[in-house]
């Protein structure tokens, strides 16, 4: 999206619309999106719960850069549905005793993960 595409997006917004805003930390590897619905907007901002957006620019207001809005994109979408994914296996993996499994079929699973099976 070109700067004057996403002028013309962020002009576009209005209460009951969905955006999309990246939540992860600086430094991590994985961006990591949560969707929200404007909720309200004043003539500067754009409101969602106690998230405030800047119209002009799309960045959060007395915030960090970090969390400017983006639209929802399919990516953004397919973003949030892997993320789910990961976290409900690691969840499975952590809450599973290691100790039921034979060495081969934790081996298996190793080989499945680093892509040699």
């Amino acid at each position: 999206m070109t700067h004057e595409e996403y002028k013309d997006w962020m002009k576009s917004l209005k209460t009951g619309d969905e955006v999309a805003i990246d939540v992860s930390w600086r430094n991590s590897r994985k961006q990591k999106f949560t969707i929200l619905k404007i909720e309200r907007e004043t003539k500067t901002q754009l409101i969602s719960g106690t998230w405030r957006w800047r119209k002009d620019d799309g960045y959060v207001v007395g915030g960090s850069y970090d969390h400017k809005l983006q639209p929802v994109t399919q990516q953004v979408r397919d973003t949030i549905a892997r993320r789910r994914v990961e976290v409900r296996f690691l969840g499975l993996v952590e809450e599973k005793n290691l100790e039921t499994y034979t060495t081969e079929q934790l081996q298996s699973v190793i080989d499945i993960l680093k892509g040699e099976a």
